[in-house]
């Protein structure tokens, strides 16, 4: 795991891992830092992490899968999933391609990777500030410093979801 990534989430309440995680002392080396939050990707043993993950910080719903994401859309399981129960929010990885999308009153969020490369993509994360009624993200982009790829902000108004961006 990139140093950068580790200097980011120094000061989280939290971490959120989608996936494809590929060793114990990842999870360790984060557990370091705050309590996390993760889910087996396509790469990592089947008995040893949860396939799926649910949490709730600052009143947001939040659900993380690794796979949860194809042509163009969520998977049908995955939507049945977020309509049974209302989530807000949904992390999840597998393409290792960036995503921050409202859709249905849900924000999808693809961190990316910061893994080993793979698929031509660059190497990035997420970092996501909530408090009670407004919620930040940003992608991250690891090159010779760390840059902010992409930034949107979500605003929730009367149990609607809003893209401030």
């Amino acid at each position: 795991m990139p140093n950068q990534v580790l200097t980011t989430c120094i000061h989280a309440d939290r971490v959120i891992h989608a996936g494809d995680i590929g060793s114990d002392q990842i999870i360790t080396d984060l557990q370091s830092l705050a309590p996390v939050t993760f889910v087996r990707g396509n790469i990592d043993p089947v008995n040893v992490f949860p396939s799926q993950s649910k949490l709730i910080l600052k009143f947001w719903k939040i659900f993380v899968q690794h796979i949860g994401w194809e042509k163009g859309e969520p998977t049908k399981d995955l939507k049945e999933i977020v309509n049974l129960d209302r989530y807000e929010i949904v992390v999840f990885g597998h393409s290792h391609q960036p995503l921050c999308l409202l859709l249905d009153e849900t924000i999808y969020l693809n961190p990316g990777s910061c893994g080993p490369r793979r698929f031509n993509s660059d190497c990035t994360f997420s970092e996501i500030l909530i408090d009670e009624k407004k919620i930040d993200i940003r992608i991250y982009k690891l090159k010779d410093k760390t840059e902010i790829f992409l930034h949107k902000t979500f605003k929730k108004n009367n149990g609607k979801l809003y893209d401030c961006s």
